[in-house]
């Protein structure tokens, strides 16, 4: 047998908590109590953590505020509620009260009934489109780097994260990368003897020697005595 959604109801009117209640159940649902004060409230929804709650926001004992604020967030149901009037302050409390639905009164049980109906086929559709749906790259890395143990108050671990994002994204990254980290040594210079002036084309002879530098003999240069010029003879003369 099928579990029925399990409903409570809090309203100020014991009368609308009667129809209410009928026609809840005439749509299957299971009501498991009626409360029509705060104070009644909170305590049948601590005992019995029902699915849906159907909440008026103006009650006796505690307003409807406090009766959701006495369960944590994780452990409140799905929330109906019903306000006499719509105000910017009375949105925004029951958006950050987690409200699924509000409704303005005065209103028909059996349109309550449906909209709880509306509630329930809406979280349907998007428990089964979070399933269906594959993970986005960034919650998968996400999870990845959680898997192998880098926690994420570590230094650097959005650098990480980031990296990793960039380069599943496109892997020409890695080789860019790759390239850029090898060293560029630089071109070997060869050492150059006293005298150079420069890159020139015509070889340098050493002053008293016989020797053409080169980067071969640079180091070895074998010099020999430079020719002395022999005295001038008689056919010289003038």
């Amino acid at each position: 047998m099928e579990k029925r959604t399990t409903v409570l109801v809090a309203d100020g009117s014991e009368e609308f908590c009667a129809r209410l209640s009928g026609a809840l159940q005439n749509g299957g649902y299971q009501v498991v109590g009626t409360a029509t004060d705060g104070q009644s409230a909170a305590e049948q929804l601590k005992a019995s953590s029902p699915d849906v709650m159907i909440l008026d926001l103006m009650l006796p004992k505690g307003d409807g505020l406090s009766v959701i604020g006495s369960v944590p967030k994780e452990k409140r149901p799905k929330l109906l509620l019903l306000a006499g009037l719509a105000t910017d302050y009375v949105l925004n409390a029951a958006s950050a009260a987690g409200a699924d639905y509000l409704m303005l009164k005065p209103c028909t049980a059996q349109t309550v009934a449906q909209r709880v109906g509306d509630i329930l086929q809406a979280d349907r559709e998007s428990t089964a489109r979070r399933q269906s749906a594959e993970p986005d790259i960034e919650t998968m890395v996400t999870n990845v780097i959680h898997e192998i143990g880098v926690p994420a108050h570590i230094k650097g671990y959005q650098y990480l994260r980031e990296a990793i994002i960039i380069a599943v994204g496109d892997m020409e990254v890695i080789n860019a990368s790759r390239r850029s980290s090898i060293p560029r040594w630089p071109r070997p210079s060869v050492p150059r003897p006293p005298g150079w002036s420069g890159p020139s084309a015509t070889p340098l002879r050493w002053p008293g020697t016989g020797a053409i530098w080169t980067p071969s003999n640079a180091f070895s240069v074998t010099p020999f005595p430079t020719p002395r010029a022999s005295p001038p003879t008689a056919s010289s003369l003038p």
